[in-house]
């Protein structure tokens, strides 16, 4: 009757080695890089020093890059504005563009950007890959992010050809437009 007992606890006592056994593993590997990977450097000096590795690694991700393609132009716009944002016409998916939207939103605040001012953009711009959100307004300054092609094509472009003119052209595929 006692052996059951005895068993089940050497079982436990075990299993509790075992795992033990299977985290230190998983830190020895994380501390000194993969074991089966010959050029392998491991992650120890991240651990070594990690002021050093953060000012390497610091503002050299993708958002931040982002980012720095808006600061000239929130310069151009002194006081809270609303603009119309023209995203990208042909992009992976709709998530792209929802992510493109909603950053180029965060980085221009406190301006607002409206997207889809007009019916145009149903065919131009929504592509079909989401129903097309039409805002009321009609802005008289348009943003274009075009993080992919770069420039519009004066032959085929909307605003350019119903009156808007390029007020800057920042070579970065942001475009700023007005009336």
């Amino acid at each position: 009757m006692n052996a059951i007992p005895q068993l089940l606890k050497d079982l436990r006592a075990l299993a509790c080695l075992l795992l033990l056994m299977i985290i230190g593993w998983q830190q020895w590997t994380t501390y000194t890089g993969d074991p089966g990977q010959s050029d392998s450097k491991g992650y120890h000096s991240q651990f070594l020093n990690p002021i050093q590795y953060t000012e390497q690694v610091y503002k050299k991700d993708d958002i931040t890059a982002y980012a720095g393609r808006f600061e000239e132009v929130k310069q151009i716009f002194k006081t809270p504005t609303t603009l119309s944002y023209v995203g990208e016409a042909v992009v992976p998916n709709n998530g792209t563009r929802e992510m493109h939207y909603a950053l180029t939103q965060y980085y221009m605040a406190p301006h607002v950007l409206l997207r889809n001012e007009t019916a145009r953009d149903r065919v131009v711009f929504n592509n079909g890959a989401s129903p097309p959100t039409l805002s009321n307004r009609v802005c008289d300054t348009v943003l274009y992010n075009l993080y992919t092609s770069g420039h519009i094509d004066p032959s085929s472009n909307y605003h350019l050809n119903n009156g808007w003119k390029v007020i800057k052209d920042f070579d970065n595929g942001i475009i700023v437009l007005a009336r």
